[in-house]
């Protein structure tokens, strides 16, 4: 058998090679190993042809080259002699033999690549199988996506910065793998970006400075213990007693603290990180979210990493997406290529069909068979135009409209919106056309209804579900170590929009034109692929979204809403299983609303996913991302929240507090925790005031007023008047009880009122001291009072205060005052069989005189301390 050469021409297929010499594409493909794909040939490949005829030039009407003819040899004599070519063997209309040329081929298929203006390629066999292939395979793509969604949970990532390889299959590992067969496929380029910077621990020398205060606290609270209180002349044994059982806890608890810091020294073996959280895990400061890389898509970009999106006309079922480099290679090798008139110039109609059919019939004329498309033609004239079909987008597409109005049409042509409804789709599952609804993956799944030619996708509802998520408070333990405590359920109910166009608030909202004239920007997709992380400064005023799973730095949505927090007390209502979140719950608390004349700069440090701040003299909400979209979930969003919703605000607070047993939060800044105390106190002394009165001024006219007050008798019977009649603080038709009060507003009352008793007394006055005193139920809340009980609440010495109930108490009302506060430093809770007061008030009516005399001691020592 002979051979011959043939070089690759522009347009070849190893099919068209094989039928133009009468032989089968595995016999070329075998004599030639440069062929790993019978779909991917190059021109400018010189291939050898194997055969014993002559062949014909399978890409042109130029007739061959003849082949040369060795000499003869004797047993070639008896073969019959090779004639020349026929002189029009490369004529169209010869019947050579074995295969037709490539002028005869059939075509059977058109497709329009969107955005590819107004051409489109109609297809032969071998093209449309070229292109089944690649859709094929960028589907599997997607269908593997889509299971990542579908079984998405919130599982903690296992990768460490100890162990950054160990096998993980949480959600963000599992999208991180996939992105990376993405990548090799074409379809999304990635870039490693720099871990965050690490906060480092606390200096050695400054924690030897905190060790060498703390000592010092502790010898002084040791010394005072062993002293007998000495008062009116003789030594007071409940007294003593009293302040003993106060010092040796306040020892016994600075110990604590001291030992807590040793351990965080250098030296120490202990860990450096002690911060745990409910679930058992810690937080990695080298989390792999913070290696992943970034999407790379969009106009003017030299790149052969993107997705091109393709309409099929034989399967107007939906849209179908191939890579951009799969796109290059073939509108340089696909041979039947045409632009429509009839699309850009002709309205919808039932006619559309027939005009388009008949237009591509005659730009193709006689280079190809065009029957096929008739069976084609049959199939779209039976399709019912309807809102969002095949032919009704490609029209919007290439349509042009005589009206003015030509830059509002909303078909989004670009990249970004060929990535954006990719990743949709991927997310969904979608494998219909026109979708109503479907879940979308933005580190949880929802509902959406998608505007996928509009290149925006808007979804209500909640995030991360009507459930919400566990709200993670964080204090300082007794240790000092930071940890988190789980304290409610939280979540936003609002608005999500992903968006390719630039300003990512929409097209009228923004001012932007949607459609052919459209400033388009990043892509949504980066949020939809990978893992979302918020940042309120980039949306215009509400949260914008960004895809940190990628590193990508480009805003590609915005969020809004309301931030609802459900207490735990009201966790399980509606529900057979009490203490589970439930969706039924009709008690959410709104909290804040994210909207564009509220944002503000996110500002919470690293230990925190929720914070409390003073913002432009207003209490502002911060939020971290992952109690809106799960775990994994980067950056976050503050907002300023309305004066209505203030008081919701304050009751989270004080209940948190109260919960874990009034430590130091974090999650709350010291200005904002001090004006929400101040708060409080001035709703006790006005209970007939709602919240937009007492803070009418803004903060920091309250805050001005706190350190302006009088703080006199007047004060102290208006104080005392509240307290007896409510027995709690009470803001219009809403209660918050005295236990539930941070001691920085309970110590400044009792200050005021025992003040107050020891310049004048009256049983009033007493019997609100006796009503604040008898609610505190725990020890540490007690001892906090005390070292607060200052005009201003500010830091004062707790056995001083003590010092000043215990002046003016009757030896039996000392008895039964010590006996409380015992309960309280020995069991954590008042004494058993529980008294309802901390002391009687009826003795000081019994004995008066006794009372008059020690009232009298007590007055002189305060003036004697004030001079």
């Amino acid at each position: 058998m002979t051979s011959s050469a043939y070089v690759v021409q522009a347009g070849d297929t190893l099919e068209s090679i094989a039928k133009a010499r009468g032989i089968s594409q595995a016999d070329i493909q075998a004599t030639n190993p440069i062929i790993q794909d019978r779909n991917k040939i190059q021109a400018g490949w010189k291939l050898n042809i194997p055969g014993s005829g002559q062949p014909t030039a399978p890409t042109s009407g130029a007739p061959a080259k003849p082949a040369t003819v060795p000499p003869t040899t004797p047993s070639q004599a008896r073969q019959p002699t090779e004639l020349p070519p026929p002189q029009h063997a490369g004529d169209c209309s010869s019947a050579a033999v074995k295969g037709a040329p490539p002028c005869s081929d059939e075509v059977v298929d058109v497709v329009h690549f969107t955005g590819d203006e107004n051409r489109l390629f109609v297809l032969t066999e071998a093209y449309s199988r070229e292109l089944k292939t690649e859709v094929d395979r960028v589907q599997a793509l997607m269908d593997e996506f889509h299971g990542i969604v579908a079984q998405a949970s919130a599982s903690q990532c296992l990768k460490t910065a100890a162990n950054p390889e160990a096998a993980c299959t949480c959600t963000a590992c599992r999208k991180r793998e996939w992105a990376g067969k993405a990548e090799d496929a074409g379809l999304i380029e990635l870039k490693a970006i720099q871990p965050p910077t690490v906060v480092p621990d606390t200096k050695e020398a400054d924690l030897q400075a905190q060790i060498a205060e703390l000592r010092d606290a502790r010898d002084f609270f040791d010394r005072y213990g062993t002293l007998a209180a000495v008062r009116r002349g003789h030594v007071h044994t409940a007294v003593e007693n009293n302040w003993r059982t106060l010092c040796a806890r306040k020892v016994a608890q600075i110990e604590a603290e001291i030992a807590a810091l040793q351990a965080r020294l250098p030296a120490s073996t202990g860990s450096k990180n002690a911060e745990t959280f409910a679930g058992g895990g810690k937080p990695d400061p080298n989390s792999p979210y913070s290696r992943s890389r970034s999407v790379e898509t969009g106009r003017g970009r030299a790149t052969t990493h993107g997705i091109r999106e393709v309409v099929i006309f034989s399967t107007p079922d939906r849209r179908y997406y191939v890579s951009e480099r799969f796109w290059g290679r073939i509108t340089k090798t696909w041979r039947y290529k045409l632009h429509t008139q009839v699309m850009r110039e002709k309205p919808l109609s039932p006619a559309l069909v027939k005009d388009l059919m008949d237009e591509i019939k005659t730009q193709i004329g006689e280079s190809a068979k065009a029957g096929p498309l008739g069976k084609l033609e049959g199939k779209l004239s039976l399709w019912k135009s309807q809102d969002d079909n095949l032919l009704n987008t490609l029209h919007q597409e290439l349509y042009q409209y005589e009206s003015p109005q030509r830059d509002n049409d909303r078909f989004a042509l670009s990249a970004e919106a060929h990535a954006l409804r990719f990743a949709a789709s991927a997310s969904a599952g979608i494998k219909s056309f026109n979708p109503a609804k479907g879940e979308i993956d933005v580190g949880v799944k929802c509902e959406a209804a998608f505007s996928l030619a509009e290149g925006r996708i808007t979804t209500t509802t909640y995030f991360p579900s009507r459930a919400g998520s566990t709200l993670q408070i964080s204090y300082r333990n007794a240790l000092g170590d930071p940890v988190r405590h789980s304290f409610g359920s939280f979540r936003l109910n609002g608005s999500l929009e992903l968006s390719c166009f630039a300003g990512v608030k929409g097209g009228v909202e923004a001012g932007i034109k949607t459609g052919k004239g459209a400033a388009e920007g990043p892509s949504g997709a980066l949020a939809l692929l990978g893992t979302p992380s918020i940042d309120a400064s980039k949306a215009g005023g509400r949260a914008g979204l960004k895809a940190e799973g990628f590193a990508g730095g480009e805003v590609g949505g915005a969020l809004s809403g309301a931030v609802e927090w459900l207490p735990p007390a009201d966790f399980g209502k509606n529900s057979s299983n009490p203490g589970a979140l439930t969706s039924g719950n009709s008690n959410w608390n709104a909290l804040a609303q994210i909207k564009a004349e509220g944002n503000v700069a996110f500002g919470i440090g690293a230990e925190v996913d929720f914070g409390i701040s003073l913002t432009l003299d207003q209490f502002s909400l911060h939020c971290k991302a992952n109690l809106v979209f799960g775990p994994g979930a980067g950056g976050g969003f503050g907002t300023v929240v309305d004066l209505e919703k203030v008081w919701d605000l304050v009751v989270l607070v004080c209940e948190t507090l109260s919960d874990i047993e009034y430590r130091y939060l974090f999650s709350v800044e010291e200005g904002a925790f001090n004006a929400i105390s101040q708060l409080l106190y001035k709703a006790m002394l006005f209970p007939e005031k709602s919240i937009n009165e007492l803070v009418d001024n803004g903060i920091q006219r309250m805050r001005d007023w706190w350190g302006e007050r009088e703080a006199g008798i007047v004060e102290a019977e208006q104080l005392a008047k509240g307290i007896l009649a409510f027995k709690a603080v009470k803001v219009g038709n809403k209660y918050l009880t005295i236990d539930k009060l941070p001691p920085e507003t309970l110590g400044p009352m009792i200050w005021v009122l025992t003040e107050a008793y020891i310049g004048e007394a009256t049983l009033v006055k007493e019997k609100a001291i006796v009503e604040l005193i008898s609610r505190v139920q725990r020890w540490r809340h007690m001892i906090e009072i005390l070292e607060h009980m200052s005009v201003d609440g500010s830091k004062v010495n707790a056995i001083t205060s003590l010092e000043r109930i215990n002046s003016f108490l009757l030896d039996s009302q000392q008895a039964d005052f010590n006996r409380h506060l015992d309960g309280l430093a020995l069991q954590g809770h008042p004494s058993t069989p529980a008294m309802q007061y901390a002391w009687r008030v009826e003795d000081s009516v019994a004995y008066q005189n006794k009372k008059e005399t020690l009232l009298a001691a007590a007055f002189r020592q305060r003036n004697s301390r004030l001079a």
